[in-house]
């Protein structure tokens, strides 16, 4: 329609107000969604972007040429304590924010009853930072019943679409690493 928008935050603002996912624009409702959605972009520029070379690094000195190249990979990105702390710390702080919210809003999802953008903002962030080798997704989310929940609902409702995604676009990997 003509909108200019530049942030994914406000471009997924703009799609849900299309598809029926936002509240209406300016309730407090609307300030809710938009700070679950700026934190699923918190998640991936702190935690996901930082940890994709050194888990790209791993995969491939792990399992290439037989894993031989295993123990040159510190030379490439040093030990995990180089490079996972500050990552480890900001997830750790986020899951919780967003467990902090769902119990707020009385769940399932971070609105209440009804699914938002927030929520599938959360979701494709936190699907992809759980995936990583480095995070143990089972532990993580073993503390955080209503977020475990939430990822839960949204990939059922997600299911279709991943597997076309994967199928068509991606070669058939499923994992971004």
């Amino acid at each position: 329609d003509g909108t200019h928008c530049v942030e994914t935050s406000e471009i997924m603002r703009f799609v849900g107000q299309r598809v029926g996912l936002a509240p209406p624009a300016g309730c407090a409702d609307d300030a809710k969604a938009m700070e679950m959605c700026l934190l699923a972009q918190s998640v991936l520029n702190q935690v996901f972007y930082p940890l994709l070379k050194p888990m790209i690094v791993c995969q491939i000195f792990s399992t290439e040429f037989g894993g031989w190249l295993a123990p040159a990979r510190r030379l490439l990105i040093g030990g995990e304590s180089s490079y996972l702390p500050a990552p480890q710390a900001k997830l750790t702080q986020s899951l919780t924010e967003v467990e902090a919210a769902l119990s707020a809003s009385g769940g399932p999802f971070v609105l209440g009853a009804e699914l938002s953008y927030a929520d599938v903002a959360l979701f494709a962030a936190l699907h992809e930072v759980l995936e990583l080798a480095c995070f143990d997704r089972a532990a993580l989310l073993a503390e955080r019943p209503k977020c475990s929940a939430m990822l839960a609902q949204v990939a059922d409702k997600a299911r279709g679409w991943l597997e076309q995604r994967v199928r068509d676009y991606q070669f058939g990997i499923a994992d971004t690493i």
